[in-house]
């Protein structure tokens, strides 16, 4: 994978990362309960995107 290709990548989960903060503000001011559906799809939306992160750091790293 090259440079552009990761830099794209890392745009796309920026915007995803701010998507999820939309939602967990939503959260924090009660729109919606922690331990609802969307408080347990922000959990999980945001290993995804800690997992992400890391595979392309891995990606950059091999590419080195």
């Amino acid at each position: 994978m090259n440079t552009a290709n990761t830099a794209l990548l890392r745009a796309h989960l920026k915007d995803l990362s701010l998507e999820v903060a939309k939602l967990k503000k939503a959260v924090q001011d009660g729109l919606y309960d922690p331990r609802s559906l969307v408080g347990d799809t922000i959990l999980n939306m945001e290993a995804s995107i800690k997992k992400l992160e890391e595979d392309i750091n891995s990606l950059e790293e091999f590419e080195d």
